[in-house]
């Protein structure tokens, strides 16, 4: 089953559903003392992030990015809810570590001997120097004394205001400094010097490359400090949540994320900024209007197949997952085929969402015995995610075992994969656990989506 994933901004909420199980996660056993024990006592990893290049995730009015996807990534190997708070600017996020009011901060800080003498540094990133972010061109400065008479802007009592303020001194102290208020809304300083509103301001050159991807213009290059470290920040004394920080960090599947992720925020490929469909303010999707019309035929809310299309593609009409569902609705080839679409259609949203209503409707049928409407439409977004063929065992396993076959929670979703020779759960192995919470946390999603759709709409 799925486990929640609470954004707030702050006391703006957006829950995902959770699980019940608090079996301990992979590779911390005997870890759990001091702050992982918490963590796992509570159920909940409570981190703190701030807006980025790659906090550009769309989700409704709710963002998401890099590293919040790795800290998902990491709360689903811990097996625990993931609880996120959003500051308006690094101070805040040190206090609400320092205050324990989190677990960790998750994002790149650069390390500095004051935070190493209060946090410990977990989950590295590539080294980087700051850089003077400016436009590229004939103009561009190719050397720090050309920053005489031009004028840097930066946010007040950053550190790269304290690194300016050094420049300008080693530089003879003819640098105009502007400052601006960290808790300032968007756009912010590459934002401005994108658009041509400023000339100057400092960054990190990993930062920079981000924008690179919206911002073709923009250059960093010109280096005013070493390559620094940064990473991830936890408490000094949570020994325990760092070493299984670390455990994960080398896990394959983590490097595998890692190099998704990378690829998708920080290639050239312009995502999600071209990637992305554009969401029409006041809209849920791009495509209300195509659930609208489509969802009598299933007997749908239309905000409903929203929500399914939302947690199957992010209504992404490229894309095309690892395993190789396709389209908005993310629908295998052999399907999509058998639903009349061919290598091009599949790619059109209107023609992906149709053929998914179709696929839907097919299911509709499946599972017509189970009289209620609102538990049909669980039993339809599972073996949509996963084909009918497990969730019909399921039902048949239930009713072996004296349990509802037409009632999914407590119900069938307890008997996905089981047998009815053994009793519930001692048949459980390892896959089959995995495989049952992954059915049952992509069904309460969808509904948490859809859920959050109706108060918004």
């Amino acid at each position: 089953m799925n486990k929640k994933i609470h954004l707030l901004f702050p006391l703006i909420l957006t829950v995902f559903p959770a699980c019940n199980n608090t079996r301990p996660p992979v590779g911390a056993e005997g870890l759990q003392t001091a702050q992982l024990g918490n963590i796992i006592q509570s159920d909940t990893l409570k981190i703190a992030t701030i807006e980025s290049a790659t906090v550009r995730f769309l989700f409704g009015d709710r963002q998401a990015g890099y590293d919040l996807e790795m800290a998902a990534h990491l709360a689903r190997h811990l097996n625990v809810n993931l609880k996120i708070h959003f500051a308006d600017s690094v101070p805040q996020l040190i206090a609400w570590l320092e205050n324990k009011t989190v677990d960790l901060i998750a994002c790149n800080l650069t390390e500095t001997s004051e935070l190493k003498e209060k946090f410990r540094y977990i989950y590295p990133q590539p080294p980087s120097p700051m850089v003077i972010v400016q436009s590229a061109g004939k103009n561009r400065l190719s050397d720090v004394t050309e920053l005489s008479g031009k004028t840097v802007h930066v946010k007040r009592n950053s550190i790269f205001h304290r690194r300016l303020e050094q420049l300008n001194d080693e530089t003879g102290g003819r640098i105009n400094i502007a400052l601006h208020n960290n808790t300032s809304p968007h756009p912010d300083l590459i934002d401005l010097v994108a658009n041509d509103s400023i000339d100057y301001t400092i960054a990190y050159s990993h930062t920079v490359s981000h924008y690179k991807g919206y911002y073709k213009k923009l250059d960093g290059h010109l280096a005013i400090t070493f390559n620094q470290k940064n990473g991830w920040l936890i408490p000094k004394d949570a020994e325990e949540l760092a070493l299984a920080v670390d455990r994960w960090s080398k896990l394959r599947q983590t490097k595998k994320q890692e190099e998704q992720l990378r690829r998708r925020y920080r290639s050239k490929n312009r995502y999600p900024a071209q990637k992305m469909p554009h969401i029409p303010f006041g809209d849920i999707s791009p495509y209300d209007n195509i659930f609208k019309q489509l969802s009598p035929q299933i007997g749908w809310d239309w905000r409903l197949l929203a929500a399914l299309a939302f947690q199957e593609s992010r209504f992404d009409p490229a894309q095309v997952s690892p395993k190789g569902a396709l389209g908005v609705m993310q629908l295998m080839p052999r399907t999509a085929r058998s639903l009349g679409l061919n290598d091009s259609t599949v790619f059109i949203a209107a023609d992906n969402i149709a053929a998914g209503v179709k696929y839907i409707m097919r299911l509709n049928r499946l599972f017509r015995k189970v009289e209620n409407d609102e538990e049909r439409a669980k039993f339809v977004i599972s073996a949509y995610n996963t084909g009918p063929a497990p969730i019909l065992d399921a039902m048949t396993i239930a009713k072996a075992h004296g349990k509802n076959p037409h009632l999914w929670r407590n119900n069938v979703d307890e008997c996905l994969f089981g047998t009815t020779a053994l009793p519930l759960h001692e048949e459980s192995t390892a896959g089959s656990i995995s495989r049952r919470k992954a059915i049952i946390r992509h069904t309460e999603r969808v509904f948490s989506i859809y859920e959050h759709y109706l108060k918004q709409k």
